[in-house]
């Protein structure tokens, strides 16, 4: 058995938007330190992130670059397989943003419509960003 295999966090990269000639690290499954990581990086003292139910992955960043550029720009390519192309309307996602509470990352907001993640069940995102205190509110 490769040890891959038991391997949940992982560094994924670094990209470039069009945007912004900054480089964005992309942590995906990140642990504790990744994600202070990202945090560090960030200059609103926060970092974003993309939950996706159908892969079952966690994605954080530095919340200096948005959602739709980090989706589109890196992630989407191998992660959007079968779904729609716009980001506003991929199904199986959960996107916000996220601050340190003590030891714990928790999300802040979101400006993503509670019919595209209502019909999910998103506890498994609590590992590394406490989600579902928030996602309450809409049921």
């Amino acid at each position: 058995m490769r040890f891959e295999k038991y391997l949940q966090e992982k560094y994924i990269g670094s990209t470039k938007t069009p945007r912004k000639k900054t480089a964005y690290t992309v942590y995906e499954n990140p642990t504790m330190l990744e994600m202070v990581m990202a945090l560090e990086e960030s200059s609103y003292h926060s970092v974003r992130f993309i939950a996706d139910n159908v892969n079952k992955k966690v994605f954080v960043w530095s919340s200096d670059a948005i959602h739709e550029w980090i989706w589109n720009d890196f992630l989407a390519k191998k992660y959007a397989k079968g779904r729609k192309n716009n980001f506003n309307s991929v199904l199986g996602l959960l996107y916000g943003i996220a601050e340190k509470r003590g030891k714990k990352f928790v999300i802040t907001s979101s400006d993503q419509s509670p019919n595209f993640f209502k019909d999910y069940d998103w506890k498994w995102v609590d590992k590394y960003v406490s989600v579902s205190a928030w996602l309450k509110r809409f049921q």
